[in-house]
């Protein structure tokens, strides 16, 4: 458990989905950057982040909060 501890991350992230017998579309590409602080067994996170297209186009990057507990396994 320990004491809070905070980091400042930047991501990046990739995938596609497609269905069997589909044309398989193009790949989705973020990025963004996220601040977590750990307390007492739960991250608290504050990020943005938005598809690289977006980006380029300077379009706003959705904001989100973000709660999850740490596995105590």
């Amino acid at each position: 458990m320990g004491a809070p501890k905070a980091s400042l991350v930047a991501f990046l992230d990739f995938g596609n989905a497609w269905n069997d017998g589909e044309e398989m579309l193009d790949w989705l590409s973020t990025g963004g950057a996220e601040l977590r602080v750990n307390l007492f067994g739960f991250v608290l996170a504050y990020g943005t982040g938005q598809d690289f297209n977006r980006w380029r186009d300077k379009e706003v990057p959705t904001n989100y909060l973000r709660l999850s507990l740490i596995n105590p396994f």
